[in-house]
Formats: structure tokens, sequence, C-alpha cells
């Protein structure tokens, strides 16, 4: 999402003016400096951050409210006055929030391809108060301790991005762990059920074994019963046979 930029045509002085190499692509730099909620993490002295977007135009972008919470500050407001993902992030601090120490703040976060890399450049423009206090106290905290600040976070963002990389591939890693673990799994359980299925086979062959030779059994003592039964018959034939020859014979000799 491209807007316009939210500030007159005579932009205030540059108070300060870093600019930092990192190596990642800009996405990935914007992703982070572009998430309001993350500036603790490369922010020194930066407690909490709290974000309004109630009037915001989209999510993050122009319109946002952010409320800065310091260790050792009062609390500050800026305003999202220009949201250009991958390229180009615009906030102004409210007048409330510096004290009258300047007007018109505005700050610029730009990232443009370097090599491999990302080229990050913080610009800091604000005009100065008409008191001379104000002023002398404005230009000693943006000469001299926003340069060693804004240097500072240029190099947080390095670290947190190696950080985030790190994650990246523990967190792969871990998939992968997870992968094999479970493709180790699978095949403990392929090995388990081929041993099932093999002992389901020599079970199954035994029982056919002995089915068979129940069958076998069956069948002879069947055969055997019925040549007993023949025999049986014979005897029990041949007795009657004898008993009433010997009957007749006793008839005729009477």
């Amino acid at each position: 999402m491209r807007c316009h930029r939210l500030v007159s045509e005579e932009d205030p002085p540059v108070l300060a003016e870093a600019t930092c190499e990192l190596g990642a692509e800009p996405s990935e730099v914007f992703a982070l400096i572009g998430d309001h909620a993350s500036l603790p993490q490369w922010i020194p002295g930066l407690r909490r951050v709290d974000v309004d977007e109630s009037r915001a135009l989209s999510p993050r972008g122009v319109g946002t409210r952010r409320t800065l919470r310091m260790l050792l500050a009062p609390p500050g407001v800026e305003v999202i006055t220009a949201f250009e993902p991958p390229v180009r992030l615009v906030y102004s601090a409210t007048d409330e929030s510096l004290r009258g120490l300047c007007t018109r703040h505005s700050a610029e976060l730009s990232c443009a391809a370097c090599g491999t890399g990302t080229r990050l450049r913080w610009t800091v423009r604000a005009q100065p108060s008409p008191s001379w206090w104000r002023r002398i106290v404005a230009h000693f905290m943006f000469s001299l301790v926003v340069p060693s600040r804004v240097a500072e976070p240029a190099q947080a963002v390095s670290a947190v991005i190696r950080t985030q990389a790190r994650r990246a591939v523990v967190a792969r890693c871990s998939v992968v762990e997870h992968a094999a673990s479970r493709i180790m799994a699978c095949a403990y359980r392929v090995e388990r059920l081929d041993r099932s299925s093999g002992w389901a086979c020599a079970e199954l062959r035994r029982r056919a074994e002995v089915r068979q030779a129940h069958k076998l059994h069956v069948g002879a003592a069947y055969a055997c019963a019925r040549r007993s039964r023949t025999t049986w018959i014979s005897l029990r034939n041949s007795a009657l046979l004898l008993s009433f020859f010997q009957r007749f014979t006793k008839r005729q000799t009477s």
C-alpha cells in the first residue's frame, strides 16, 4: 500500500541521519521495523508499545497511533504518516510528546536493496523551538544522542533478523525431526504388522494342519467303527445260525 507523504512541501531540517547495511532482504527488514509491537526488541530503553489502530486506514498503516513506554522517560505518542511496504515507513511524534523541544517532527525509515542485503536509512527531521534554551537541549539531544541511538537499533535489527533466521532453521529442523520420528514410528508399526501377519499365517497353517489331522483321525475312527460293526454283525449272525443248527439237530435226534 503506497500513501502520499503527510508533510508540507518545505520539510523541516534534518537533525539526525544514519545508514546501516543488513544481511537480509528488504521484505524481511521491513516486516520487522513495520511491526510496531516488536519495537522493544530492537530499540534500547523501550519497555512496551501500545498500538491503537482505531483510526488506521489499514493494519499497521497510516493513522496508527503508537504509545512508547520508556524505562527512564515519560511516554511518547507517534503517528504513522506513511506506510509503503517494503520500502518506506514514516512516523511523526506529537508536539506534546516532545515537550516543546521541537515541532513538526518526522522520522523516516527506508529500505533499499543492496547486493544480497538491505541498506536501512533512518532520517529524523524536526523544527527547533524558538526558545534558545530549548534549541540547545534539542540540538544536544538530536545531535549527540539520536545518532548513537539510531545506529544501535540498526545493529539490533541485524541481530534480531539473525535470531529469527536461526529460529526458522531450528523450526525446520524440528519439523524434519518430527517427520523422521513419524516415519520411524510408521516403520515400527509396519514391522509389527509384518510380524503379526507372519504369526497369523503360521497360526492359520497350524490350525489347518490340526483340522486336517482331525479329519484323518475321524475318518480312520469311522472306518474302524464300520469294520467293527461289520465284524460284530457277522459274529452275531454266526451265533444265531449256530444256535438254530443246534436246536434243529436236537429235534432230529429226538
